[in-house]
């Protein structure tokens, strides 16, 4: 008898706390995210041109911001820039010229994402998105300065990754992310003296490229109810 009634209360405790980690988590909350990573181009530029021997890596800086509109589903944008690293060769030619080159790349989209095991301390989630590149390329030396910009859609961005709840409204955990995207434009300008390399115009030959990001991953949840308190994700 006793035992029954043991197991009677954490029945009704069990009941108490999944319902009570449910009603919590499907509470709508504005969600903002913060990552950084190491990303690798892939694929081409434009036909014939292979960006991996021009692009040996970048260190990203990723921002979310979303709406969960339930325990499952968030939709929002992300933006992403990218400090990048040029590889040997390319370096060794700005050294030779005595040219300082730097290397960015710019993106900006919108995005849904789905939480696998949202009630779980542990909870899987898979993303897609689509958005607009921008990949910079900079040169000055001697007072004179010159760019390239090359532009064009992302048009899938593949994501997934894994949520640790660290405490109210905070998760933290690895993601990676696989984009493929297209180059349409390029535009370039420079100033100083014997400038005439301007150009803007659309690519009539294109490639398809690719970007892969692994890193980290934090996120925090801030409730709509409440006053604006902070709510949390699970």
């Amino acid at each position: 008898m006793q035992m029954n009634r043991v197991l009677v209360g954490l029945g009704w405790l069990g009941a108490l706390t999944l319902g009570t980690g449910a009603a919590r988590a499907q509470t709508p909350g504005i969600e903002l995210g913060l990552r950084l990573g190491y990303g690798v181009a892939l694929g081409s530029a434009v036909p014939g041109s292979d960006l991996a021997k021009n692009i040996a890596g970048e260190v990203p800086l990723w921002a979310d911001l979303g709406y969960r509109l339930n325990s499952k589903w968030m939709i929002g944008a992300y933006g992403l820039y990218g400090f990048g690293f040029s590889t040997g060769d390319e370096e060794r030619l700005c050294e030779t010229y005595h040219v300082d080159c730097s290397l960015h790349d710019l993106r900006l989209g919108a995005q849904v994402q789905y939480h696998l095991m949202p009630l779980a301390k542990l909870d899987p989630w898979l993303g897609l998105g689509l958005g607009y590149e921008w990949l910079i390329a900079n040169g000055a030396s001697g007072g004179r300065s010159a760019s390239a910009t090359l532009r064009g859609w992302e048009f899938v961005n593949l994501q997934g990754g894994l949520d640790w709840v660290v405490g109210a409204g905070f998760a933290l955990g690895p993601f990676v992310s696989l984009s493929f995207a297209q180059y349409q434009k390029i535009s370039s300008d420079c100033s100083g003296a014997s400038c005439g390399l301007e150009v803007n115009e659309s690519l009539d030959d294109r490639s398809l490229h690719n970007w892969v990001v692994v890193g980290l991953r934090g996120t925090f949840l801030c409730g709509t109810r409440g006053h604006g308190a902070p709510c949390p994700l699970r």
